[in-house]
């Protein structure tokens, strides 16, 4: 069953930032709860890379170095203080939208994928229900992140999310096309009206 609530544009609230007026930068704003210890490790890919922070604006609203296992395991120096969190118009303001994964999934993907942002998500094992709907560059740009859980160094951290966004920098269209995809998913298929109707049948 397919449902839809119509144009997404027609949404002001929630569509009123335009493709062209967005910043070309990857943008995240979470807390550190992370099973893949992504959201410890992203954050700290800017730090005295002017080049890198030129690309990415990842930060954590709750922060303690002493959960930090980059800082008690690792060495690593501490990240700075906790940023105040943001709201979702800020978030739409990016062209870019990390999905980091937190105890598992992350529970945030359903509502950025409904932006007109594209999602780049962080590959996983873990899954929500509708996940199997969602195709690599069609509803979103994967990327990989893999931490060193002996180390916990940032030299033994290996991801491509730099090279990720320099794709999608030099991608725009079909970027755009991406993002237009994945918001169409949400409203046809994955809005409160298809939600229900899938735990009404299961």
């Amino acid at each position: 069953v397919t449902f839809y609530l119509g144009d997404p544009a027609s949404h002001p609230y929630l569509y009123n930032s335009t493709w062209e007026a967005k910043k070309e930068v990857a943008f995240f704003r979470g807390r550190p709860n992370t099973h893949s210890r992504s959201r410890l490790a992203i954050p700290r890919l800017a730090l005295g890379s002017p080049s890198r922070a030129a690309l990415l604006d990842a930060a954590l609203v709750w922060y303690e170095p002493t959960h930090d296992w980059f800082v008690h395991t690792g060495g690593e120096p501490p990240l700075g203080a906790p940023v105040k969190p943001a709201r979702w118009r800020e978030h739409r303001g990016y062209k870019y939208l990390l999905n980091l994964d937190g105890h598992s999934y992350a529970h945030r993907l359903l509502r950025i994928l409904s932006t007109n942002s594209v999602v780049l998500k962080e590959e996983s094992l873990e899954v929500e229900f509708y996940y199997h709907l969602l195709q690599p560059f069609v509803h979103y740009v994967p990327f990989y992140i893999s931490v060193n859980k002996d180390s916990y160094k940032m030299a033994d951290v290996r991801t491509n999310l730099t090279e990720t966004i320099q794709w999608a920098r030099a991608h725009d269209a079909e970027c755009r096309a991406i993002a237009t995809e994945a918001q169409r998913l949400v409203h046809t298929h994955l809005c409160d009206a298809a939600r229900r109707g899938y735990v009404e049948q299961s």
